[in-house]
């Protein structure tokens, strides 16, 4: 905490953002450790998204990684669930006219932000998956942006 509160007196964000991230994952593990087996899962669960998710609100490639696998498992299921491996299955959007993986990452982009209305998809699209997809796209889109915001207003 002293060397965290260093670092913020010298205007040496990258250090203390770093600092700050080893002392919540030491915290957290301590408490971890220090709790009742009931506890445990929880706290586990908890530690595992503040750390592999959000990266403690300081390290954006955390949130990065999260919302290009999110993206990648999605468009896997898309390929799989519509049908895009058949030739006769595509994705129309802007005009444009894909097929295959690459339409299936299409249709989970568009997905992720929103947009996948706009495209017109010759199978069904597994509207749990899109609405969930967007829910977690939105999430992600909000913690990004913020972390963004909070290094460019230092």
């Amino acid at each position: 905490k002293l060397l965290k509160d260093k670092f913020a007196r010298e205007h040496r964000y990258d250090l203390e953002d770093n600092a700050f991230y080893l002392l919540k994952n030491f915290e957290a593990r301590l408490r971890i450790r220090s709790c009742s087996w009931w506890k445990k899962p929880v706290l586990y669960l908890a530690y595992f998204l503040s750390r592999y998710i959000v990266g403690w609100g300081v390290r954006l490639r955390s949130p990065l990684v999260c919302a290009t696998l999110i993206v990648s498992v999605s468009a896997l299921i898309y390929y799989l669930a519509i049908g895009l491996y058949d030739p006769d299955k595509s994705v129309q959007y802007l005009g444009q006219t894909v097929s295959g993986f690459y339409g299936a990452t299409t249709i989970s982009l568009l997905a992720f932000f929103g947009q996948h209305a706009d495209a017109k998809v010759s199978g069904n699209i597994p509207i749990a998956l899109a609405l969930g997809e967007f829910i977690l796209g939105v999430t992600m889109t909000t913690i990004i942006v913020g972390m963004l915001i909070r290094k460019l207003v230092r």
